[in-house]
């Protein structure tokens, strides 16, 4: 083979190569303009010159009735000054020649997401991205709905507000009030009265009490999630504090057949805690443990110090917790038996409260569970000497 017939063969495999490249451009151009024209924003990219590159149809949309001169070349300023109906509406009196001059500056120059009111209604996004070849990628985003949603849900917070402060109003005063009456008038009569009418009456006090607890949780979850509870603590003797808070559960147990039977060393057991807010978790585990325990059983609370931790824990004999359920025992409103027909009232918030107190306190609620045999739920606090 002469050389003219090398070069010539040389040159048909590099146009072939060519257009093997330029079928690749082809298809990698018409895949780029399938995925701007799928994009539910508006896109556009201008060069460092200021000229439309590419943009899809929402894009264009922007100035409805002008599709024929938003096309690669047109200049950014050129398509701001065409006639726009859904213009922003501290827009709509100020369009001069230093306003434009003032956009296609900030255009040149993107400082961040910019959010934009329209008078037709709608609210915008606007991202403008500078390239390291001094482009700019334009990018148009509607957020009406994301806008309207975030005012439903302000507006339902505010009137989640309102209904608890008449909650709180509205039943926690005269609950407390009826429940102080009703206590005050069984200490009264409690010789002279009837077994029926003192069964009558502790009935009406226990279910004073179960209502006020409810009224007491909702509050307390609302001042959580607020982040307006404030807790704080002091040094306490967490074995005293503990029987005590079994003591004053000694009937509520009993009206389940069950027994609380408290095991601790006579020494005490130093933590920081907050005195309410310890009794109010202790209370709840306690509540818990009597629902769910089998009748006759004995609930075992327990003090003891490991290492550097101080441990209170409430071991029942309920059916324990099954593994699929683990992940979900904190979390707000979940119960384990949640039918209509569950036997054991409350809302669901008890743990969900306890938890976060119990960290806001500087210590640790948690549990071990074996299903068909019971739980055990614990406190975990840093010792004190």
């Amino acid at each position: 083979m002469n050389k003219e017939d090398q070069v010539h063969g040389a040159l048909l495999k590099r146009i072939s190569q060519l257009e093997s490249e330029c079928e690749t451009l082809r298809t990698t151009k018409a895949q780029f303009n399938d995925v701007i024209a799928s994009l539910n924003e508006g896109f556009a990219f201008f060069d460092a010159e200021d000229q439309l590159v590419v943009c899809n149809q929402k894009f264009r949309d922007l100035r409805p009735g002008y599709d024929d001169l938003i096309k690669p070349g047109i200049r950014y300023e050129e398509f701001l000054k065409l006639p726009n109906d859904a213009m922003r509406l501290e827009d709509i009196d100020n369009r001069d020649e230093a306003w434009f001059k003032k956009r296609v500056e900030h255009h040149r120059n993107p400082t961040g997401p910019k959010y934009r009111a329209l008078k037709n209604g709608h609210h915008v996004q606007i991202n403008e991205i500078k390239t390291p070849g001094g482009g700019i990628v334009f990018i148009r985003t509607d957020i009406t709905e994301l806008i309207n949603a975030r005012q439903l849900a302000e507006a339902a917070s505010r009137a989640k507000s309102e209904f608890l402060a008449t909650l709180n109003h509205e039943m926690r005063t005269p609950l407390t009030s009826a429940l102080g009456s009703l206590g005050l008038l069984n200490a009264i009569l409690e010789k002279d009265m009837p077994e029926d009418g003192q069964e009558l009456l502790q009935i009406a006090i226990r279910n004073n009490e179960s209502l006020l607890r409810l009224v007491n949780e909702l509050l307390d979850y609302e001042k959580i999630l607020s982040g307006n509870i404030k807790i704080k603590t002091s040094r306490h003797d967490i074995g005293e504090l503990t029987a005590k808070v079994v003591k004053e559960n000694v009937g509520f147990a009993h009206t389940h057949a069950v027994n609380f039977v408290v095991k601790k060393d006579n020494v005490p057991f130093f933590a920081k805690v907050q005195k309410y807010r310890f009794e109010q978790i202790l209370n709840n585990l306690l509540s818990n443990a009597a629902k769910f325990s089998e009748v006759g059983s004995d609930i075992i609370i327990s003090v003891e110090q490991d290492n550097q931790l101080l441990f209170v824990k409430v071991k029942d004999a309920g059916p324990g917790i099954p593994k699929d359920f683990e992940p979900e025992i904190y979390q707000p409103f979940t119960q384990l038996d949640a039918s209509s027909t569950r036997k054991h009232g409350g809302t669901g918030l008890g743990l969900s409260i306890s938890k976060t107190l119990t960290e806001l306190m500087g210590g640790t609620l948690g549990f071990q569970t074996e299903v068909g045999v019971g739980s055990t739920f614990y406190l975990a606090f840093p010792a004190m000497k």
